[in-house]
């Protein structure tokens, strides 16, 4: 799924804080109805949230859930990014990155379920767009709390809710209901449901709930998502379930102070000048891993770190030096279920500096050896297990692989796992992309 400015994707298979209850001020509404009286106070609510909300980012965990047609939901992996909402459009990256940008959220989280929209997006559709209609469904209890109840539909043409399977591509209408505080207009939750949804896309179901909560960020007391859960249904019957939190929050700066004081100090080092590396392909380069993974408190995007072994040549010239440090992400953490026991590690190095020359590394996985000294070669495409018994002695894939260029893939046994550091990692260089 993706939003015209964001985006999200589904690859293979796809996508309170107690409130005071005391009544703001509201504008002069005498003669107007009960139910657009509520709707006017919860749009106006939201429009004064929306805005405040914009100068804010936040992280987002994601706990990622798949099941085939047949079997238990079962949870595979944990992420977490960072969200930022500019120019009318949310942005990503991996926490620490210290920088957003343009890419789409699928260009980021390359596999598996994912979908953006719910920080600020689909409610500033949902309640500042002119296409929606509403119908007020009156009051209703709300977990244990009173609420009043609107049903909403946002056609085609003001809908921008974009839908992405593997390469087959729509965009769709959107219906749903929202829950809001009687007194305070607070919203209490959206619901998104995709409706109309081409046979071609496969897919069944698609719907997504986001609830909200008043937290109080320094002076401020802001009206931000707390949860959201994305649930879909292929029409072949596997399913998927993303349940995300959203936490630390901080205000979004992106201006810069000057200051022209003119003290007597002594003349400052010149900066340091980066040169761009640029790495030949088929360049074997020997990687230590310097940063430990642990299955019990590892999160898809934490930063990984690597150093180069031994001076890696071409045509007899060091091309980078032994020492050279390395920095990247883990991208994949899944226990896969099968005979054994065992976790299917993702690492991505995306970054090669030494002296003053820096370089972005595209680099395909060839080989790992462990602390013991034994050598294991990897496919690029898939997880096998080899299965002997006294008839025959075979090989059956358990897993394909997403495809993720730049990310290493390699199995660890037992669970939980740790990869300790030191593990060795020879990689290949490929063209730059």
């Amino acid at each position: 799924m993706c939003w015209k400015g964001c985006a999200s994707r589904v690859r293979g298979v796809l996508l309170a804080l107690a409130l005071t209850a005391t009544a703001p001020a509201w504008p002069q509404s005498e003669g107007l109805p009960p139910d657009l009286l509520h709707l006017s106070r919860i749009k106006l609510t939201m429009a004064k949230e929306i805005g405040r909300t914009a100068n804010y980012t936040c992280l987002q965990t994601i706990e990622r859930s798949r099941a085939s047609k047949a079997g238990k939901l079962r949870h595979f992996d944990t992420l977490r990014l960072e969200v930022a909402f500019v120019d009318g459009k949310e942005l990503f990256s991996w926490p620490g990155a210290n920088r957003f940008d343009d890419r789409k959220i699928n260009e980021i989280v390359q596999a598996g379920t994912i979908a953006s929209g719910m920080f600020l997006a689909f409610a500033r559709t949902v309640f500042q767009n002119r296409w929606p209609t509403y119908r007020f469904l009156g009051e209703q209890e709300w977990e244990g709390r009173r609420a009043i109840r609107f049903d909403y539909d946002v056609p085609l043409m003001g809908s921008g809710y974009h839908l992405s399977i593997d390469r087959r591509e729509a965009t769709v209408p959107f219906s749903g209901s929202f829950w809001a505080d009687p007194v305070t207009h607070d919203v209490l939750r959206l619901l998104v449901r995709g409706v109309d949804l081409p046979p071609e896309l496969g897919l069944a179901d698609i719907t997504q709930t986001i609830d909200y909560a008043r937290v109080r960020i320094g002076e401020s007391d802001l009206l931000l998502p707390n949860r959201a859960e994305t649930y879909t249904e292929m029409l072949f019957g596997e399913r998927t379930r993303n349940v995300t939190t959203f936490s630390g929050f901080r205000e979004y700066r992106g201006e810069s102070t000057l200051s022209f004081e003119i003290t007597e100090t002594a003349p400052a080092a010149p900066a340091k000048v980066i040169e761009r590396l640029d790495l030949p392909p088929g360049l074997a380069v020997a990687v230590r891993l310097e940063t430990a993974i642990d299955s019990r408190t590892a999160i898809v995007g934490d930063v990984l770190a690597g150093k180069v072994e031994r001076a890696a040549k071409t045509g007899g010239q060091v091309v980078v030096p032994a020492g050279a440090v390395l920095s990247g992400r883990l991208r994949w953490l899944e226990k896969l279920t099968g005979p054994v026991s065992m976790y299917l590690v993702g690492i991505e190095f995306d970054q090669l500096q030494f002296g003053n020359k820096a370089g972005r590394f595209l680099a395909d996985l060839e080989e790992i050896v462990d602390a013991s000294g034994r050598t294991a070669r990897y496919s690029p495409h898939s997880v096998t297990i080899r299965r002997e018994d006294r008839q025959e002695r075979r090989t059956e894939t358990i897993r394909q692989l997403p495809d993720m260029p730049g990310v290493g893939w390699f199995t660890v046994r037992g669970d939980p796992i740790r990869v300790q550091p030191g593990l060795r990692i020879w990689w290949k260089t490929q063209p730059l992309r």
